[in-house]
């Protein structure tokens, strides 16, 4: 492995810390709450420790020298690397767009399908499938049994 990729890796761990760090103090500032009345720092806390506890992981491993972790395969920054990870935030972007046109069922299917679409192309016939019955179930479970309301879309209302 290059100097460079190990310069990366620990500067790019170290910059997950800082933010994270941020993230925990400004949470804190919010008001944690507890866990039967959570309060609106609560859910920013516990993933700004998770990102916190895992870069610092990642962090010890690139001082231990540890290389059992690492890909060999091209560079980070190599459009090979960033395809999917660029596919997977173009997708939530979509999602974002056709919740609040179409409203949460048309929305989920298709960020479900996008995401496995993006990790395993050939299989997209069951991953329309899956999507659906993804869709479906999430539905049920948060606004039948759960009693959450999700946004109905401008465009194409769907009275749920």
């Amino acid at each position: 492995m290059t100097d460079m990729k190990k310069w990366l890796r620990r500067v790019s761990s170290l910059l997950v810390m800082g933010i994270s760090i941020l993230i925990l103090v400004s949470s804190l500032e919010l008001g944690f709450g507890d866990l039967k009345n959570p309060g609106p720092g609560f859910t920013s806390f516990l993933a700004s420790a998770l990102a916190l506890c895992l870069s610092l992981f990642v962090f010890v491993m690139e001082l231990r020298g540890s290389t059992r972790y690492h890909d060999e395969k091209g560079s980070l920054l190599s459009n090979k690397n960033l395809v999917k990870p660029g596919g997977a935030m173009l997708v939530l972007l979509v999602f974002t767009i056709l919740l609040k046109s179409f409203g949460y069922p048309v929305a989920a299917f298709f960020l479900m399908f996008g995401m496995f679409f993006i990790y395993h192309p050939k299989k997209w016939r069951f991953h329309l499938f899956t999507a659906a019955v993804i869709a479906v179930l999430s539905f049920l479970i948060f606004h039948k049994w759960l009693k959450v309301y999700f946004p109905s879309g401008d465009v194409f209302p769907i009275g749920w």
